[in-house]
């Protein structure tokens, strides 16, 4: 997935993008970064129509290309790097979502895979029975 940085993106447009790409994953947008393992503050979190233009700190770097390979820490770093946003990657687990704080060391496409398994309903029906007779 490639995200084009435009004076009018917000950050529900490359959410929208990002989840298309991996539907139990979502980016939240924060006013300050966080330590290495550490929740981000809830009363930083940006609204999701802030315009990304307006956060950003470099407005030259115009793109950003993110693949099922690139790591929780990766992505968080080069965004932070290319435009300065303190960007928190959240994984679905069932009806909540969880921030990844001890999880940035696994690739989305991994991270993504376990949001999934956290969200399917369990099937009873799908369940063997064994015999220990």
């Amino acid at each position: 997935m490639k995200f084009k940085l435009t004076e009018i993106a917000t950050i529900e447009d490359l959410n929208s993008g990002f989840m298309t790409k991996f539907p139990f994953l979502k980016l939240e947008f924060f006013k300050k970064g966080h330590g290495e393992e550490e929740p981000s503050a809830k009363r930083d979190l940006l609204q999701p129509s802030t315009s990304l233009y307006s956060i950003s700190v470099n407005r030259k770097v115009d793109e950003i290309e993110i693949s099922p390979s690139t790591t929780v820490a990766e992505l968080e770093i080069r965004m932070k790097d290319l435009f300065g946003w303190h960007v928190q990657v959240f994984r679905r687990s069932g009806k909540v979502w969880l921030e990844t704080t001890t999880s940035d060391h696994l690739t989305l496409g991994e991270l993504n895979e376990i949001g999934k398994e956290h969200s399917t309903p369990f099937e009873e029906d799908k369940l063997i029975d064994f015999d220990y007779d």
